[in-house]
């Protein structure tokens, strides 16, 4: 499947009890191998909406069919504000930080407001991964981007 197909389906899969992104790696070791196609990553959970209480279990399914579980969850807005990575996609994505009824809140291009969410998945091998992506009902949901302790960097849809 192509990146915009992903976009354009991430908001349904990101509305429903389960939902799953895929991290195809940009950077590192990983992105050399011409044959790795990526990580799927389950959340599960209750209706992922853009309240900071939303939380749940998630699973990383590798090529290899290795399963590692983990926890998702939807920041607060000030966490979201400390977090680097975040500071960094909101730039790519062209996303602003604003102050809504005196709080700090994040809205995209059109001015329509964004949550973000942090998913983390450790395998017993060691590997750790940790993914921050949108949550919203605009075609940036599920956007974002991965790291694990190995050095690679994946981008997710």
């Amino acid at each position: 499947m192509k990146p915009l197909f992903y976009g354009a389906i991430a908001p349904l899969l990101l509305s429903g009890c389960g939902s799953f992104l895929v991290l195809k790696p940009v950077a590192g070791p990983l992105a050399q191998e011409r044959e790795y196609h990526g990580i799927d990553l389950k959340l599960r959970g209750p209706r992922m909406i853009t309240t900071s209480n939303q939380h749940g279990a998630s699973r990383a399914v590798f090529p290899d069919d290795t399963k590692c579980p983990g926890r998702w969850r939807v920041l607060s807005p000030q966490a979201a504000a400390r977090e680097p990575i975040i500071t960094d996609l909101m730039a790519r994505f062209r996303f602003k930080e604003v102050a809504l009824a005196g709080e700090v809140a994040f809205v995209d291009q059109l001015g329509r407001r964004v949550q973000w969410a942090h998913a983390s998945a450790q395998c017993d091998d060691g590997l750790q991964l940790s993914v921050f992506f949108v949550v919203s009902a605009t075609s940036d949901a599920g956007r974002g981007e991965a790291r694990d302790n190995r050095s690679n960097v994946f981008e997710v849809w």
